[in-house]
């Protein structure tokens, strides 16, 4: 980037410096290592305590002043990366955090490295009760009416957002301001990122009536606004177009909002519920994770050929082999229909391993996929799609080295024709995959259903049909089958 940590670190704080003054200043979003810095993020990660944080409390302690220091980039416990924002008081004290919900996946990085945060609020300041956003969540107004319903007067937006897009910067934050009448502080990075990537800059500040109080240049610099604290009480009196209360859908503040980068057309019903083979038994399950594995096939050239050749197609490689997706469990469905939102989405016949406790099953799925939205982000075209799961499961030895994977065979047909035919023994087994996913997401605890890979196509290429029928035959004869049919709903 140019220069060191610490350097930019030390001229960020010398900036801060210069705001003395004002009773909030704001940065935009991960201007530490830059937002496009994909390749370090792992390296620039740290946890609250970390560097950064603490230099920005600092900071805030010496003018005496609220910070928004943007959004750095959060190392959890766990070893997740986050995009998070954070507001330090004039105490040098936190005052509130929020994790990136809606990370973005166009033509970036960040949907595959980061993960998305689940909660939203706002906290209350000597300048009124503020939310903070970051970015991409601009183009989401639920978010906006959620921070509203929890008494946000001010929204803090931190940013990076490209100047090939500026119409749409000035679009959304004139419109968030207006539709949920608040102050809305917009910090937009500058310069160019990656090469070639120019940052928008226009840094600005709206009022709920959509006046622009203060728009700054693609520059880097320090930009004052003076905000009249009561212009949105006096807004809403006047003009109150904000639901009141117990008028439409409730909301209950600080509680997860859906992943919404696109629609999510489909959703099970928690629990799930399967009858277990050859016993009479239903095995009732309400998972806490929902993992799709990708790239499990044992032979490590041939699963760099495939990567080859999806790459070929536009579908970016991931960043570990096997990967892993780490997604909502309300995607798991065993309906024999199932919503889709557009016609270039497709399933693929895989094991689905059911973890309960101390016990496993193993079932059939689907990991239904957009395939369009894959060549942007491959965690994107898998959350937008219902995860088809078959309603019959058999029970596993309780050590899973001991059940004969090699003598499975699955297959998949699609609008009647044969599309996937094969052995299992191409797959890592669960016992290894389960390793090596508790290595790459160590948090990964509670009953949780893994979907375990697939099988090569017979057709060379994708099909977006409209019946699917899944197959996996087991060593001692039977089968585990599930028939599921797409519905698409824009049609």
């Amino acid at each position: 980037m140019g220069e060191s940590v610490g350097e930019r670190r030390a001229r960020v704080g010398d900036m801060v410096a210069d705001a003395a003054g004002a009773d909030l200043v704001v940065l935009p979003e991960l201007w530490l290592p830059g937002y496009f810095a994909f390749s370090s993020y792992a390296e620039h990660a740290e946890p609250l305590s970390g560097d950064t944080v603490s230099a920005a409390r600092d900071w805030a302690r010496r003018l005496g002043c609220h910070l928004h220091m943007g959004s750095f980039l959060e190392r959890d416990e766990q070893g997740r990366l986050f995009n998070t924002a954070v507001l330090i008081g004039p105490d040098g004290e936190l005052l509130h955090t929020y994790r990136k919900i809606h990370v973005f996946g166009y033509r970036s990085r960040e949907a595959e490295l980061l993960t998305p945060g689940e909660h939203v609020g706002t906290v209350a300041t000597d300048l009124g009760r503020v939310g903070t956003t970051t970015c991409y969540d601009l183009r989401f107004p639920e978010l906006y009416r959620a921070l509203v319903d929890d008494g946000a007067e001010t929204v803090v937006v931190c940013s990076a957002w490209p100047a090939a897009r500026l119409a749409h910067w000035r679009l959304f934050t004139t419109a968030r301001a207006v539709e949920e009448q608040v102050v809305l502080i917009a910090c937009n990075a500058v310069g160019i990122q990656a090469g070639d990537v120019r940052l928008a800059g226009h840094s600005r500040v709206i009022d709920p009536w959509g006046e622009v109080l203060v728009e700054a240049g693609e520059d880097e610099g320090v930009t004052f606004c003076d905000i009249d604290l009561g212009v949105v009480p006096a807004t809403r009196a006047e003009f109150p177009v904000l639901p009141t209360a117990g008028s439409g859908p409730p909301h209950r503040p600080s509680a997860p909002l859906p992943r919404k980068g696109h629609d999510i057309v489909s959703a099970s019903t928690l629990p799930l519920k399967f009858s277990v083979s050859g016993t009479g038994k239903t095995l009732s399950v309400h998972p806490d994770h929902l993992i799709v594995a990708g790239y499990t096939g044992r032979d490590a050239d041939a699963v760099a050929e495939h990567i080859a050749e999806l790459a070929a197609i536009g579908v970016p490689p991931p960043a570990t082999v096997p990967a892993f997706y780490d997604l909502d469990p309300g995607l798991l469905t065993t309906d024999a229909m199932v919503e889709v939102a557009g016609a270039d989405t497709s399933g693929e016949v895989e094991p689905v391993i059911i973890r309960q406790g101390d016990r496993f099953f193993l079932g059939v799925g689907s990991d239904h996929t957009d395939r369009l939205l894959e060549r942007d982000s491959i965690v994107e075209s898998k959350r937008v799609c219902p995860k088809p799961l078959g309603s019959t499961v058999v029970e596993l030895p309780a050590d899973l080295t001991e059940f004969d994977w090699d003598a499975l065979r699955a297959g998949s047909d699609v609008d009647g024709e044969p599309y996937q035919r094969g052995s299992l023994s191409a797959l890592r087994t669960p016992a290894d995959v389960l390793d090596r996913l508790a290595t790459a997401i160590p948090d990964v605890g509670g009953d949780l259903v893994l979907f375990g890979g697939t099988l090569p196509l017979l057709t060379g290429g994708f099909r977006y049909g409209r019946r699917w029928l899944l197959r996996l035959e087991l060593p001692d004869g039977s089968t585990l089958t599930h028939d599921y049919e797409t519905k698409n709903r824009n049609s």
